[in-house]
């Protein structure tokens, strides 16, 4: 019986991974060797045992599967983007009613402040109700640039002072938004509102400053204190206009207070008997009761 030697042998090549074949060197018989097996009688070729066509299926499962996950992988991640690009399109299109709702809230206040510090700390708070898992900083971070938009479309520019010292906070507060005056007397910011600006920034640590003068001057005040939380870089400063600020309906009444020891800013909540030692005091203006740092107890 004639036996088909070469058919048999072409299969059992391609049965092998490229690492198990070798090329025989030129003049040899046959081309292709393997490293090892049992030799044909026409001494051409190694022919492959039944182990490497084991090895290979198995090389080639793996290849085949690798290659499945990888589309599949693909397929995925495309689904995913796509996902995420309609969200953005939502956003974007809920950004856009909401300022056209912003735009019609300007006309119904009647010419009243455009800044309302309070009810943007009542936003947040109910925010945060909303989206207890997401990170405040961030939360804040993103409804600050809200804010600031809103205010620029329903007023303009605002003209905005601020210490060096509150620059980055200011910043901060107003997103960019606003060009700033740098002042680096802390009299001459103070006595900035409202001739040369409609709001000025102060650091909180300059309270002795702030107190002395709300105490003797009138017709300005302490309308927000940012940032409302704690936010990593950001040191937190008085806001101070020419308008007493609106309730965000938890507040703490801030007072000037002179004794002996000099000027300082004392806290009360909105709700609790005021009880200030000192020669003088005077109400100058409340800021959103949020628990951080740096608010203090009054004493």
């Amino acid at each position: 019986m004639h036996r088909l030697e070469r058919p048999v042998n072409f299969v059992a090549l391609d049965c092998m991974p490229d690492h198990v074949l070798r090329r025989r060197p030129a003049g040899s018989r046959g081309g292709v060797e393997a490293k090892s097996g049992r030799r044909s009688r026409s001494g051409g070729t190694w022919l492959l045992g039944a182990g490497y066509c084991r090895i290979a299926a198995s090389h080639w499962r793996r290849t085949i599967v690798t290659s499945i996950s990888g589309l599949l992988m693909t397929d995925k991640l495309t689904e995913l983007r796509s996902a995420l690009d309609s969200l953005d399109d939502e956003i974007i299109a809920l950004l856009e009613r909401r300022f056209e709702i912003s735009g019609l809230v300007a006309a119904a206040k009647n010419g009243s402040a455009t800044v309302r510090p309070g009810r943007e700390a009542a936003i947040i708070r109910r925010l945060q109700t909303v989206a207890p898992d997401l990170d405040p900083a961030l939360l804040v971070g993103i409804w600050r640039h809200i804010f600031s938009a809103s205010v620029a479309q329903q007023q303009g520019r605002l003209r905005v002072a601020a210490h060096y010292d509150s620059l980055i906070t200011a910043h901060w507060h107003f997103a960019n938004g606003v060009t700033f005056d740098v002042l680096e007397d802390m009299n001459g910011l103070l006595n900035a509102v409202p001739g040369q600006a409609d709001y000025i920034v102060v650091p909180c640590v300059a309270e002795a400053e702030i107190a002395n003068y709300l105490l003797v001057n009138q017709g300005v005040m302490i309308v927000a204190r940012t940032p409302l939380i704690d936010v990593p870089g950001i040191s937190p400063c008085f806001i101070i206009g020419s308008h007493e600020a609106d309730a965000s309906g938890a507040d703490i009444n801030l007072y000037a207070v002179a004794d002996d020891g000099g000027c300082s800013i004392v806290e009360v909540a909105g709700d609790a008997v005021l009880e200030v030692k000192g020669d003088k005091s005077k109400f100058i203006g409340k800021v959103a009761d949020w628990s951080s740092p740096h608010r203090r107890n009054p004493s």
